[in-house]
């Protein structure tokens, strides 16, 4: 049990980590201001920071006259997190460091056939090795490593996903408990689509309007033995990405979409919703022998967003069409001049509409994001790191 003075040290520590973590390299006077606190608690909170080297200097900041007052800033040398990009059957690990830089990752594959006998043992053993292997490569010490993100497909709640697409469950596969004892880190659980919306955000900045809606359209390709189309989305409300109160907002694939062909065959499902735009998509895929893109698959996501578009009313939609980059160009062309169109009916502001900044499967550095804010920025959490920690 923290006594009232301890916390509130921890807490004046957390204020001034906070300035560092969102933000750059600051003096004590820009960091009194920024945190109201008085110049004698900020260097008090700067001193335990150090202590755990959280934090170190920066060099000094440059000013007309006088003293150069020192800097100071994230140490990126100190702690660590693991992002996992469970795409299954790809398995995607890598290592970030405060600042959300990549500095080490590895790939894998996953057996489909051992994974579908018993998937949380399989996926519990598979993450093991390979999170053990990358850090003996690199030569890190294990206790470096404060936690791991996992970004995983599907509906995502509580530690616990349910995937629609490629390895079909209608249950929920329990992973958080058993990667805790077998890793002995704590880990955070996020859908892969919702977290790279999250990593777009941070690199876009902070975002200061609460009425600011962001929406990420996303279709990549999945699978080596049997290539699948999955397609999903996210949207974020002020810079928060909106679970929904079942985990399913954003699931843009599995939603309905209209037949051009009322007699047509509808193709299966695996999420229950009929022709939900996912099975539309692969079906005519399969049916074109995945040769080219069909004109129906492109009016099939362009209307999708657009419909997006008209419900949600957007600042910013970005579209990531991985799976299908000849057609980019023409659904952002038509899109743009949809929403041009609707907001001069409408009385719309202008709506951004781009491609993702990285396009290096961002769901392992979201995943990182979502777990050291909910480790680093959350009093609780952080009170226990400060405790526990030894660098």
């Amino acid at each position: 049990m923290i006594n009232s003075q301890r916390r509130s040290k921890l807490l004046n520590q957390l204020s001034v980590f906070r300035e560092l973590y969102l933000g750059s390299a600051m003096t004590k006077k820009e960091l009194t201001k920024s945190t109201g606190l008085s110049t004698p608690t900020v260097t008090k909170a700067l001193s335990g920071l150090s202590a755990r080297k959280l934090i170190t200097e920066k060099g000094r900041k440059d000013i007309p006259t006088g003293r150069k007052p020192k800097k100071y800033g994230l140490n990126n040398n100190s702690i660590y997190c693991l992002g996992v990009d469970l795409e299954i059957p790809d398995l995607r690990l890598a290592v970030y460091d405060l600042s959300r830089r990549m500095i080490a990752t590895k790939g894998s594959y996953m057996e489909m056939d051992d994974l579908q006998k018993n998937p949380a043992a399989y996926i519990t053993e598979k993450l093991s090795r390979e999170f053990k292997d990358l850090v003996y490569h690199e030569e890190m010490a294990e206790n470096s490593i404060v936690g791991a993100g996992i970004a995983t497909s599907g509906i995502v709640k509580d530690g616990k996903f349910r995937p629609f697409s490629r390895f079909v469950s209608f249950s929920d596969i329990e992973l958080k408990n058993p990667l805790e004892k077998k890793l002995g880190i704590p880990t955070s659980f996020g859908n892969d689509v919702d977290l790279q919306l999250l990593s777009e955000l941070d690199r876009i900045g902070p975002i200061n309007d609460e009425g600011h809606v962001a929406i990420y359209f996303g279709a990549r390709l999945s699978g080596k033995r049997k290539p699948i189309i999955r397609i999903g989305g996210s949207i974020a409300i002020g810079g928060d990405i909106c679970h929904g109160a079942g985990g399913s907002a954003g699931e843009f694939g599995h939603m309905s979409i209209r037949s051009e062909d009322a007699d047509a065959e509808l193709p299966p499902t695996n999420c229950g919703n009929d022709n939900c735009l996912e099975s539309f998509v692969n079906a005519r895929l399969e049916e074109n022998g995945g040769l080219s893109v069909p004109d129906s698959i492109s009016r099939a996501i362009q209307q999708k967003i657009k419909d997006l578009v008209f419900v949600f009313s957007p600042s910013l939609i970005i579209v990531d069409l991985e799976a299908f980059p000849e057609i980019t160009d023409e659904v952002i062309t038509e899109l743009e001049s949809f929403t041009s169109t609707l907001g001069q009916s409408m009385g719309l502001e202008n709506i951004r509409i781009k491609e993702p900044l990285d396009r290096d499967r961002s769901a392992t550095r979201g995943a990182v994001i979502n777990h050291f804010n909910n480790l680093l920025l959350d009093p609780s959490n952080f009170s226990v790191l400060m405790e526990n920690y030894k660098s």
